[in-house]
Order: C-alpha cells, then sequence, then structure tokens
C-alpha cells in the first residue's frame, strides 16, 4: 500500500485527471478515428456490411444487358467488387477528423452517401432508387472495437 500524505494524493489524482482529459480531447480521437476507418474500409472488401451482403450488381450477373456489355468491352469489370469502380475512390475517400473528444467519419466523394443510404439517384429525369449499400455507421463490431481501445488506454494510463 502506498504511502501518500494527503496532498501528494491531490496531487496524483490531478495528475489522472489531466492524463484522462489529454486522452479523451486528443488521443482516443486518433485511435478510433483510424480503427472507425479501418473498419469501414473492410466492409469495401467484404462487399457486406456486418453480416448482410450488399445487393449484386447486374455488371457481374450473367444474362444482364450490364453483364453481356461490360464482358466484351471492360471485362474486368465484371469481377471487380461491388462500389469499387474504376476507380475505388468511394473506399479511398474515407478519413477521420479528430475533435476534442470525439471524431467525424467523412468522404469527399459526392454520391458516397446515396450508395451508403440507399436514396434517389440519377440525371434529367431519369431517377431511380439507388440499393442501400451501407458500409459507414454505427453496428456492433464497431462499438466492440471503440469500447477495447477505450479500456485499453485507460487502463494504461491509470496504471503509468
Amino acid at each position: 500500500m502506498l504511502n501518500l500524505t494527503p496532498e501528494q494524493f491531490k496531487a496524483k489524482i490531478d495528475q489522472k485527471a489531466a492524463g484522462m482529459r489529454k486522452l479523451t480531447d486528443k488521443q482516443l480521437p486518433i485511435v478510433i478515428g483510424k480503427a472507425a476507418v479501418d473498419h469501414f474500409k473492410s466492409n469495401f472488401e467484404k462487399q457486406a456490411w456486418g453480416r448482410t451482403r450488399w445487393k449484386e450488381v447486374n455488371r457481374r450477373t450473367p444474362g444482364t444487358q450490364e453483364y453481356n456489355y461490360n464482358s466484351r468491352k471492360h471485362p474486368a469489370r465484371i469481377s471487380r467488387n461491388i462500389l469499387s469502380g474504376d476507380t475505388g475512390d468511394m473506399k479511398r475517400s474515407l478519413q477521420y477528423v479528430p475533435q476534442a473528444a470525439k471524431v467525424n467519419i467523412t468522404s469527399d466523394v459526392p454520391y458516397f452517401r446515396v450508395h451508403n443510404k440507399g436514396l434517389m439517384a440519377g440525371r434529367k429525369g431519369h431517377q431511380f432508387k439507388m440499393p442501400r449499400r451501407q458500409s459507414v455507421g454505427m453496428d456492433k463490431e464497431l462499438n466492440q472495437i471503440i469500447k477495447d481501445e477505450i479500456i485499453s488506454a485507460t487502463n494504461q494510463l491509470l496504471k503509468s
């Protein structure tokens, strides 16, 4: 057991409190932001949200007009991952912006939200509802990752 004077004990508590503020305001938003972006990018590899696979695209479905066209003109497209496109811009666009005690996940791709939420899309009177292919949002797996990061960082701070 530690033998501390009341002043030493208060100083120790103040030191841990300052460390906790630094942890929540600066360090955890960076750690959690990176973990979240990595988790969301893995959805593009799995072509799924959690255990729910994304709706198949016509360019990979034999017998569809899109498949027939792409098999002749752009053969790589019939095997390419869903939402990867020719460039992979959606996956690469994910980034995190750490702020005091929080983090925002952003994308600068204008059509990202349409795919993620399954909104209306199209141009010049040719509107259609995009199938929802969610890749970003809160889920049980991400919640567990965040919880583990917070517990680990807090324990490390308190042990020091």
